[in-house]
């Protein structure tokens, strides 16, 4: 079954472990796009649909029917061997009648919707993105389109949680971490000692740089719920790996 929940006008959907695979770097091509095609017919969603590839970046995009994109770019200092996440872009918002896309198994999939300008999208969030600030990227573009962000509103979506997301075992945190903890003033609010090893807090630090563009704490949204459990609905790249599973994906869908 799928996870649906109804905001004002917009409907956000996830796929669960029961729908399948929807990551195509982690299955045949085809068995992909029949779990995506399974999942959209069975949600009713038609109507174009645009999709985040994910980078990892701090970017985000206004896309159009016309294929009219208005990007909003943020120069990361958290460079790391990556080079897509200088031009990649992780969020994609629009005005018009499209469905936007993105596939996660451990980072954030931000909904982001203003009901009364039919605003609407979605913003992968992942460490790198939300310490290089992706957040910051989004408030551009709300203020570039004269959007008040104080009537925007957030979701934050099944993502990993603090008390499963050891990055003393990432690789892209010993790429990053000493130059993090110089430039950001208050990240260690956001880590948590266990063992003498650190667990992050991305969904708190979301939370607190959202309320940072002028959001109201009402107005956010958060799903307290840890995609790295082994009982978890939802796929996770960080349970999958560290138990020598196959790798998978879930979808996450605004429309």
């Amino acid at each position: 079954m799928s996870f649906v929940l109804k905001h004002q006008q917009f409907t956000i959907y996830h796929s669960t472990k029961q729908d399948g695979n929807m990551g195509y770097d982690f299955d045949d091509e085809k068995v992909v796009s029949e779990n995506r095609l399974k999942f959209l017919k069975k949600n009713n969603i038609v109507g174009p649909i645009r999709e985040i590839i994910n980078c990892h970046s701090s970017n985000v995009a206004l896309i159009s029917t016309d294929d009219e994109d208005k990007c909003f770019y943020n120069v990361p200092e958290l460079i790391t061997d990556n080079e897509s996440i200088i031009t990649g872009i992780d969020g994609l918002l629009t005005f018009d009648q499209i469905a936007i896309c993105g596939i996660t198994g451990d980072c954030i999939p931000l909904a982001v919707w203003e009901p009364e300008s039919n605003l609407h999208g979605l913003v992968h969030i992942g460490l790198l993105g939300g310490l290089n600030g992706i957040i910051n990227s989004l408030q551009q573009l709300l203020t570039y389109f004269s959007i008040d962000p104080a009537k925007v509103r957030y979701y934050i979506g099944p993502s990993i949680t603090v008390k499963n997301y050891n990055i003393s075992k990432s690789g892209v945190w010993r790429q990053i971490g000493e130059k993090a903890r110089n430039n950001i003033p208050d990240i260690d609010r956001f880590i948590q000692i266990k063992n003498g090893e650190m667990f992050f807090d991305t969904k708190k630090f979301v939370f607190e740089r959202l309320l940072n563009i002028a959001s109201q704490p009402e107005n956010i949204i958060s799903f307290d719920y840890c995609t790295a459990e082994k009982d978890s609905l939802f796929y996770s790249h960080y349970y999958l790996i560290n138990n020598n599973l196959p790798n998978a994906r879930f979808i996450t869908l605004i429309k």
